[in-house]
C-alpha cells in the first residue's frame, strides 16, 4: 500500500483556488462572448506583411488582424512556424491518468485532500470545488506494461497499491484521460514582429508545478497590461516576453527537479524522501510550494 497524507482544511496555504477547467472556460466564455470564436478552424501557419498578420487556413481562409498571439498549445502551431528547427518535446518518463468527477466529494470526508507516495508513483485527490475533485496519478512509465494507454486499464493495474478512498473516487469518474508526460527547453526568443506566444505554447510544464494553467492566466494579464502601455504593438510583446520568459524558465526547470524526485524508484533514494515528506508538517510543505511558485512569478499585480 503507498504512503498516505491527508490535508485538512486550511493545508492549502491561504488564499488559493482550486478550479476545474469547465469553470474557467465557461467564466472566460461568459466575459467574452461567444460571438467572438471562430470553432472548427485549423491553423497551418500565418503571413505578416508590416504591421499586419495574417492567419492562414486548411481551407483556405485566412483571418487578419494587428496582432496573432500563438496559444495553441503544446503542439503549437505558431511555434513550429517560428521556430522550425526546434527538437521534438522531451519526454519526462512519466505517464499519468487524470481525471475530474463531481458527486464523490463524500469520499474526502472533512480533507481538503489526499495524496500518496510510493516508488515511482504520486497521486493526489483534491477538491476543486463544493461538488468536485480533481485528481491525477503520475507513474515513472517503466511501472505501466508496454502498450498498455488506456486510462481505466492503467487504473485497474496499479489499483492493488491504493486505499478505498482513491478507488471510489477514481472508479466514479467518467472524465479521465492518459498523457506521456512532456515539456519542451526554454527558448530565449518567443515572437517576432506583431506575433508572439502564451502559455504551453510558449512554456510548456510538466504538471509537477501544478502552474500550466495558472501560467497562462499570469501571461494574458501581463501582456494585456504591457498592450495597455501605449508603447506600440511589437515594443509590447518584446517587453512581455523579456518579463515572462525568465520567470517560466525557472519553472521550467522546477518542474523537471520535482519530476525527477517524485518518479525515483531507488530504495535508498525514496526512504530518503519519504522520510523527509513524514519530518515536514503537510502545512509547511504546501505553503513552500506556494512559495517556491510565487517567486516563480506566480502573483499578478496590476
Amino acid at each position: 500500500m503507498l504512503k498516505r497524507a491527508e490535508l485538512p482544511p486550511g493545508a492549502l496555504g491561504g488564499p488559493l483556488t482550486m478550479a476545474l477547467r469547465p469553470a474557467l472556460h465557461g467564466a472566460l466564455l461568459d466575459a467574452l462572448g461567444s460571438d467572438a470564436l471562430a470553432l472548427g478552424c485549423e491553423v497551418t501557419g500565418f503571413t505578416v506583411d508590416g504591421s499586419r498578420v495574417a492567419l492562414d487556413m486548411a481551407d483556405g481562409g485566412r483571418a487578419e488582424g494587428d496582432l496573432l498571439v500563438g496559444a495553441d498549445g503544446l503542439g503549437s502551431v505558431i511555434r513550429r512556424a517560428l521556430h522550425p528547427d526546434e527538437p521534438p518535446p522531451r519526454s519526462s518518463h512519466i505517464v499519468a491518468v487524470r481525471g475530474a468527477v463531481h458527486g464523490a466529494v463524500p469520499h474526502l470526508r472533512d480533507l481538503s485532500a489526499v495524496y500518496y507516495l510510493g516508488p515511482g508513483v504520486e497521486a493526489v485527490l483534491i477538491r476543486a470545488s463544493e461538488t468536485g475533485i480533481y485528481w491525477f496519478l503520475s507513474l515513472a512509465r517503466e511501472l505501466v506494461p508496454a502498450g498498455l494507454r488506456d486510462p481505466r486499464a492503467v487504473l485497474a493495474h496499479m489499483a492493488p497499491q491504493f486505499d478505498a478512498t482513491f478507488t471510489a473516487v477514481t472508479s466514479a469518474t467518467d472524465d479521465l484521460r492518459y498523457d506521456e508526460l512532456v515539456d519542451r527547453d526554454p527558448i530565449r526568443v518567443w515572437g517576432r514582429g506583431v506575433v508572439t506566444l502564451l502559455g504551453d505554447a510558449a512554456h510548456p510544464l510538466l504538471p509537477h508545478t501544478a502552474q500550466g494553467a495558472a501560467q497562462a492566466i499570469v501571461d494574458g494579464v501581463r501582456l494585456g497590461a504591457r498592450l495597455r502601455d501605449g508603447v506600440g504593438v511589437e515594443a509590447a510583446l518584446r517587453d512581455y516576453e523579456r518579463e515572462r520568459q525568465p520567470k517560466t524558465a525557472a519553472l521550467v526547470a522546477q518542474g523537471r527537479r520535482t519530476a525527477r524526485v517524485m518518479r525515483m524508484r531507488n530504495p535508498i533514494g525514496c526512504a530518503l524522501r519519504e522520510l523527509v515528506v513524514r519530518a515536514v508538517p503537510v502545512n509547511t510543505m504546501v505553503r513552500l510550494l506556494v512559495s517556491v511558485n510565487r517567486r516563480a512569478g506566480t502573483d499578478v499585480r496590476l
